[in-house]
């Protein structure tokens, strides 16, 4: 009896992901890339980071638009009376254009520009971190997938080892040969092991909804023939795990976080400028005609345009320290701000050590499983053969098969989170959307 383990290479896939894929239909299984496309393209965790991003888009515009100048139309037409009456037209006309301008208003609009401008930064960074954690957590989803399929299979195998022995045992007690303890030890083992076939069939149907949920898909959609390709094993792996701990300097939250700074600043100096004397320069250019309707006045005799330019000066000289208040308030919410940046970076960089202290035994974990599922074949192969021969008893050879079985479990479960800690590594240097891309 011959026991492989199965090695097969797999490949990335040279297909790009798009940030708006084109989701594939539901009437096929799906790869690894073409799940984090369907996923990017229809999860809901992204919907809302899409969301802020709109958001920010359209305040960027409006704190853009401030220095531009405006154009205000107003017109009216009616009736008036007096009493006692004072001659005159009872008709009221008014026509008039207001084109307004602000030069200058103590540096506010330039300020909230630039925090407009920093926000949406931010919130580009933010979508690509969430994305890539949306791509994390798909992987770790799929890889659970994956591994239930390669146990299935491995209970499958040793399912029909054990029910192959047990069709052996049982012609052997009807002719006498085998005793009934060897018949129901052998019936014993191979209930237990169809129970594990079954769970292990089970625990591919939970892991494949669960994937399923994870990329936004309806429970509607259990039933239809989307499913997904199982990533297949590669041994080869072991000689890509990182060594070096990664560089975060060009994580998503490190830059979001030098914006965030920047951006409290500008918060703060808002409150500052409300502290001193708030100076503005504006420019109207009025156009302006009135009561020419049915008066029998041409409409240019009752017309007008003027044009005024005005520096106004403001300053609170006695507020009851209302401003200064303002100003330590915001200067304690920047402090606020500044410490919850600094603990989520430090927790940041603390993940990112564990990470590797992870996958240095996920290393060795992995090469120690290797070397245990070669043993325990060549050691079941041996006893099979003596079992054959009678040299060995039952007992020892499901002993073998037990042992050959945990084996094959061990090496999976090692290859699958060693998977994991590699993506988890591309994670922390920003860099795992970019390096599936490049695959």
């Amino acid at each position: 009896m011959k026991v492989c383990v199965l090695v097969l290479g797999f490949s990335i896939g040279s297909r790009l992901i798009a940030e708006t894929p084109t989701p594939a239909p539901l009437d096929r299984r799906l790869n690894f890339i073409e799940t984090i496309q369907w996923a990017i393209a229809h999860a809901p965790s992204l919907e809302s980071v899409r969301t802020t991003q709109t958001i920010r888009d359209l305040e960027l515009e409006t704190a853009e638009t401030v220095f531009l100048p405006q154009l205000d139309l107003s017109t009216s037409y009616g009736l008036r009376g007096s009493a006692p009456k004072t001659g005159g037209s009872p008709y009221v006309s008014n026509f008039g254009l207001q084109l307004s301008e602000t030069l200058y208003d103590n540096g506010t609009s330039l300020t909230r520009r630039d925090a407009a401008r920093l926000q949406k930064t931010i919130a580009d960074l933010k979508y690509a971190d969430e994305r890539d954690k949306l791509i994390l957590a798909i992987a770790a989803s799929y890889f659970q997938y994956s591994l239930s399929k390669s146990l299935a299979e491995v209970q499958g195998q040793q399912f029909s080892i054990i029910d192959k022995q047990y069709r052996s045992v049982a012609a052997q007690y009807e002719q006498g040969v085998k005793t009934q303890r060897d018949y129901l030890r052998f019936k014993s083992e191979l209930r237990r092991s169809e129970i594990e076939k079954q769970n292990s069939e089970t625990n591919i149907l939970k892991a494949r909804l669960d994937l399923m949920e994870l990329i936004g898909l309806a429970p509607t959609d259990a039933g239809s023939q989307f499913d997904f390709l199982p990533w297949q094993i590669n041994l080869k792996t072991l000689d890509n795990i990182p060594r070096v701990p990664p560089d975060q300097r060009q994580h998503y939250r490190y830059r979001a976080a030098v914006l965030q700074r920047q951006v409290l600043e500008k918060d703060l100096d808002l409150v500052r400028q409300q502290t001193g004397p708030e100076i503005s320069i504006a420019a109207d250019a009025n156009y302006q005609a009135s009561d020419f309707a049915f008066t029998g006045a041409s409409f240019d005799e009752r017309d007008g345009t003027n044009i005024t330019a005005l520096l106004s000066i403001k300053y609170k000289l006695w507020d009851w320290g209302t401003r200064r208040r303002n100003l330590s308030i915001a200067s304690a919410q920047n402090h606020v701000a500044e410490v919850t940046l600094d603990a989520d970076l430090q927790s940041f960089e603390r993940q990112a050590q564990k990470l590797m202290l992870d996958l240095e035994q996920g290393r060795k974990g992995l090469a120690l499983a290797q070397e245990l599922l070669t043993l325990e074949t060549r050691n079941y192969q041996d006893l099979e053969a003596d079992y054959r021969n009678g040299k060995v008893s039952y007992l020892e050879i499901v002993t073998a098969l037990s042992n050959l079985l945990s084996a094959k479990v061990q090496l999976y479960s090692s290859y699958f989170a060693v998977q994991n800690l590699i993506l988890t590594y591309r994670y922390h240097e920003g860099k795992l959307y970019a390096s599936l891309l490049a695959k």
